[in-house]
């Protein structure tokens, strides 16, 4: 799921995503899904920029909003 996206404000060109996950084994059956699939693949070469990510496990606090 996606729980959020952000745009830089001094980067127009930089994203930040939180997505959500049953757990690591559904992250990677997800991302695993997603890197083979050939509509990404079509995009990528029809929009040939410079991609990079920071991927971090994280888990809400006990007093969070998002518990």
């Amino acid at each position: 799921d996606v729980v959020a996206v952000w745009q830089r404000l001094d980067n127009a060109n930089t994203l930040v995503w939180m997505l959500a996950y049953r757990d690591r084994a559904h992250r990677q059956e997800v991302w695993t899904a997603f890197a083979a699939d050939p509509a990404w693949h079509a995009l990528r070469e029809k929009y040939a920029v410079p991609l990079s990510a920071e991927a971090y496990m994280m888990s809400a606090t006990d007093y969070s909003k998002l518990k």
